[in-house]
C-alpha cells in the first residue's frame, strides 16, 4: 500500500477495534474514548462540530469511512498549509521547482537534483492526476513533513557512525537511576519491566538496589520505603535476556549492596550462572589492563559496579570490612542537614559491613571508590576505579572547579545520580552535568519530562546504541576546557541555530526541540 491506503487503513482497523456491537457505527461519546486512546487531546465542542459534519447520513453515528473522513478535519495543520502555500504558485500544487524551493529555504538542502524532486513527488504523493504533473498535492507534502525523508534528524546518524574502539571513559553513557521503579520512590510499585523498558530503549547502565529478603533471597527495591520488592534473581533473568536487543555494546550494572555476606555470595552465584559467558569477571585476554576497555572490546559483556576488595599481602579473605553501597546519604543532599550534623558534631559515617569475596570479584573494570578530591585522583586512583556523584555535590563540583571535573572525566568514569530528596522520581537537568563531561549520568526513565527527551535526544544518534563519543576537547587529557568559559578554548566558534517547529501542541514542539538540543550537544 502507499502512504494515502496506510494512513486509511490503520485509521478504519482502530475504528473496528472501538467499535464493541460491531455495528458498523459509533456515536460521539465512542469516538471521543477513541480518540483519547490514540492520544489526541481536543477540544469537545470543536470535536462534536467536525462530527456532525462527517455524519453525512445525518444518524447521529460514524461509518468507517465517516470516521476517516472526521479524523482527517480534526487532524488537519493550518501551519502546513499555510508553508504550502507560500511556495505554491496556484495555492493547490507544488510544481518541481516549487518543492526545490522549499528545499533550499526551509529544509537548508543544497544539493537537490531533479531526480531526487521527482522521487519525492512519487513516493509521497497520493494523487495520480499530481503524478501525472509532476506535481505535490497538500496530502502529499503532509506527508513527506511527517516521512524520514522530512526529518530534521540526519539519517547517517541513524546507524553507527562514531569510532567505538576508545575507553569507555570517553563516551557519553546512557543510564538509568532507581531503574526497578515505575514510580515514585516512597510507595512506588518495583518491578521486572522496568529493566526491560529502560533496556529496549538502549540504556546501557541500569541500577539495582540490592537489600536482604526472605528465605536467603536478596531482593530489589528502595530501602526503608514502601515500594514493593522483585527478586534480585529475576531481575538478572531479565537481564541476561533483553540486555543486547537493542545494542551490542556493554552494559553496566551498578549494584547498590545493602546485603549481608551470606546474600551477597546468593547475588554472586546468580551473577555467574545466569549471565554466564556474558559477565566480565577477568581482565580481557587475561592480561593486566592498562586502561579502560573500548565499547567495541566489550561487545556482549555485562560489567559490574560495584565495591572490591583488594589485594592484602597476598592474603585472600573470604570478607572484608568497608563501604558496601555507593551513594551517600540523603542528608548529603540537603544544605540544612549537612550543617546540622557539624554543628552538633555527629558523625557523618556510615557503619562498615563486611563484602564477600565472591561479589567483589565480579568487578573488574568498575570499582567504585568514594571521592577526595581531583588532585588525589589524579595522583593516586587507579583507572578502573569510578567515584559516584548526588547531583548538588556535582553542582557544587562544577562551580567551583568546572575545568578540573572535564579533565577528570577524561581518564575515570562518573556517575551523577538524582538527589535524594526527590522522592517523586524527578530528574535532574543532565545537560550541566554533560558539559564537565560527566559520562553516566543517571536519570529515572520511568519519569517523562524536559530532562528525558534531552537524554533521548543525545542518545538518539550514533545508531541509539547507548554510547555517544565525547567530544576532542572532552577527551584530551592535555588540553583543560572550562565549561564556565568556553571562549577561552582555542578554535572556539559559536554557532547560532534556528529551527521552525511545524507543531499546533507548544508542549510537544518543546519536547521536539530538547531532542534537538541533545542531538547538537555532541557536535557542538
Amino acid at each position: 500500500m502507499g502512504h494515502k491506503e496506510k494512513l486509511d487503513h490503520w485509521i478504519k482497523d482502530l475504528f473496528r477495534k472501538a467499535d464493541k456491537n460491531k455495528d458498523g457505527r459509533m456515536n460521539f461519546k465512542e469516538v471521543r474514548d477513541l480518540l483519547k486512546m490514540m492520544n489526541i487531546d481536543m477540544n469537545e465542542l470543536h470535536a462534536l462540530h467536525l462530527f456532525m459534519m462527517a455524519d453525512k447520513s445525518a444518524s447521529d453515528t460514524l461509518e468507517d469511512d465517516e470516521f476517516v473522513l472526521f479524523y482527517k478535519m480534526l487532524t488537519d495543520r493550518d501551519d502546513v498549509l499555510q508553508l504550502f502555500r507560500k511556495y505554491s504558485g496556484d495555492g493547490h500544487k507544488l510544481t518541481l521547482c516549487n518543492l526545490e524551493e522549499f528545499l533550499q529555504k526551509e529544509q537548508l538542502e543544497t544539493e537537490i537534483s531533479r531526480q531526487r524532486i521527482l522521487e519525492l513527488v512519487n513516493k509521497y504523493e497520493p494523487s495520480e492526476t499530481a503524478k501525472s504533473l509532476q506535481a505535490m498535492s497538500i496530502d502529499g507534502f503532509l506527508l513527506y513533513l511527517s516521512s524520514a525523508d522530512g526529518l530534521i534528524f540526519n539519517p547517517c546518524q541513524q546507524r553507527i557512525y562514531q569510532d567505538m574502539t576508545q575507553p569507555l571513559c570517553h563516551y557519553f553513557i546512557s543510564s538509568s537511576h532507581n531503574t526497578y521503579l515505575l514510580q515514585d520512590q516512597l510507595i512506588g510499585h518495583s518491578s521486572v519491566e522496568g529493566y526491560i523498558r529502560a533496556l529496549k530503549r538502549g540504556c546501557r547502565c541500569v541500577e539495582l538496589d540490592c537489600w536482604d529478603g526472605s528465605n536467603g533471597e536478596p531482593v530489589v527495591y528502595h530501602g526503608h520505603t514502601f515500594t514493593s520488592k522483585i527478586l534480585f534473581k529475576d531481575v538478572i533473568i531479565a537481564v541476561e535476556k533483553y540486555a543486547f536487543t537493542t545494542s551490542k555494546y556493554p552494559v553496566i550494572l551498578s549494584i547498590e549492596n545493602h546485603c549481608c555476606v551470606e546474600q551477597q555470595r546468593v547475588m554472586a552465584q546468580y551473577l555467574n550462572e545466569i549471565l554466564g559467558d556474558k559477565l566480565l569477571n577477568v581482565p580481557l585476554d587475561g592480561k593486566i589492563p592498562d586502561r579502560l576497555p573500548s565499547p567495541q572490546e566489550l561487545i556482549g559483556k555485562i560489567l559490574i559496579k560495584g565495591k572490591k576488595i583488594g589485594n592484602h599481602s597476598g592474603v585472600a579473605e573470604d570478607s572484608l570490612a568497608c563501604e558496601v553501597s555507593d551513594e551517600e546519604e540523603i542528608a548529603d543532599n540537603d544544605d540544612e542537614k549537612a550543617q546540622h550534623a557539624n554543628s552538633t558534631h555527629h558523625s557523618s559515617k556510615k557503619p562498615k559491613r563486611h563484602l564477600s569475596r565472591q561479589l567483589s570479584d565480579c568487578v573488574v573494570y568498575c570499582k567504585s571508590v568514594p571521592f577526595t578530591s581531583f588532585d588525589n585522583s589524579h595522583l593516586h586512583s587507579k583507572f578502573y576505579e569510578m567515584s559516584s556523584f548526588s547531583e548538588s555535590k556535582a553542582r557544587k563540583l562544577v562551580r567551583a572547579a568546572g575545568a578540573d571535573f572535564v579533565h577528570h572525566n577524561s581518564m575515570f568514569l562518573s556517575r551523577i545520580y538524582p538527589g535524594g530528596l526527590r522522592t517523586d522520581s524527578s530528574n535532574l537537568y543532565p545537560q550541566d552535568m554533560w558539559n564537565v563531561g560527566c559520562q553516566l549520568v543517571a536519570l529515572n526513565f520511568q519519569t517523562a519530562g524536559e530532562e528525558m527527551d534531552l537524554n533521548d535526544g543525545l542518545f538518539s544518534q550514533n545508531g541509539c546504541c547507548g554510547y555517544v563519543l565525547k567530544p576532542k576537547f572532552m577527551r584530551s587529557c592535555e588540553r583543560r576546557f572550562d565549561p564556565e568559559n568556553p571562549q577561552t578554548m582555542e578554535g572556539y566558534q559559536p554557532v547560532s541555530l534556528v529551527i521552525q517547529v511545524l507543531d499546533e501542541e507548544m508542549d510537544h514542539g518543546l519536547s521536539v526541540l530538547l531532542e534537538v538540543q541533545g542531538i547538537l550537544m555532541s557536535i557542538l
